[in-house]
């Protein structure tokens, strides 16, 4: 894990909430995950450009043109569950038979590909799991 001079802790992938979740992603795939904040105190994640002087937003829970291609990478399926009214994806582990949820499709299929790559538990930095957007859904 990528997490530098980071505060971390573990936790389960089926609860992170999205700015955590998209960290995970970030740095479960090798991108070397930043954290940014706000002047408001609104936290988001970044990651650096090769040969640019320049990072971008990285929010896969949220921006189907990032989540895309890990979907397709990875092999990730979903579907809505009518009796939890929830996205569900099932676990990629062979060992693991157990399904990840979110209340989008693309949190779902992150929490997935978290489950996959890390396992059901991962460390995330104590800064993103304290921060709660006002502004998001952070029950997904």
């Amino acid at each position: 894990m990528n997490s530098g001079n980071l505060k971390m802790d573990r936790v389960w992938t089926a609860t992170l909430p999205p700015v955590a979740l998209d960290w995970a992603v970030a740095n479960c795939l090798g991108l070397g995950p930043i954290i940014k904040t706000t002047r408001q105190g609104r936290k988001s994640v970044r990651i650096a450009i090769s040969n640019a002087p320049f990072s971008i937003l990285y929010s896969p829970t949220s921006d189907v043109r990032q989540a895309h291609p890990v979907i397709l990478e990875k092999k990730i399926g979903f579907e809505w569950d009518k009796q939890l009214q929830l996205w569900v994806s099932p676990s990629l582990r062979p060992d693991f038979l157990s399904r990840l949820t979110g209340k989008t499709p693309l949190v779902a299929a992150m929490r997935c590909c978290v489950d996959l790559l890390s396992g059901e538990t991962t460390e995330i930095p104590l800064e993103l799991l304290n921060y709660r957007d006002a502004n998001a859904d952070e029950t997904a």
